[in-house]
């Protein structure tokens, strides 16, 4: 259990700091205000610190599995959701840089999508291993 916390730990942390560092080499950095590719908008603090609570439900019900590959999943999610909500926290925004079509987002959102498709697949696989 101490080496799944701090695995989840670990990645979070890098995960934070790998999005805060990757703003400073921005190109064409541009303010988001708005959550979940601008289908959801309102006052920034209380939507950060609904962001946190739910993060930390997230970690909690996620803690029931201890696989390694389940941890670094619970820890992009965590990191990404926690930049995210701190920057704002902080600044009021997010900044984003990466565009992808239609959608501008940032190394946190990615990271994000990547720790709940680590998720699904470890859900996926453990669901079929008990059908076996």
């Amino acid at each position: 259990m101490a080496a799944w916390r701090s695995r989840v730990a670990v990645v979070a942390g890098v995960t934070l700091c790998v999005d805060w560092t990757s703003k400073i080499w921005a190109v064409d950095p541009q303010a988001n205000d708005a959550y979940a590719l601008g289908s959801l908008s309102g006052p920034g603090v209380l939507l950060a610190l609904l962001s946190i609570t739910l993060l930390v439900a997230i970690a909690v019900y996620a803690g029931r599995r201890h696989q390694q590959y389940h941890a670094s999943g619970v820890g992009m999610l965590v990191g990404g959701g926690l930049a995210n909500a701190l920057e704002r926290l902080f600044s009021g925004a997010v900044t984003d840089f990466i565009v992808v079509g239609s959608v501008v987002a940032n190394l946190a959102d990615a990271a994000i999508v990547l720790g709940i498709a680590m998720l699904t697949t470890d859900y996926v696989r453990a669901a079929r291993a008990v059908d076996l």
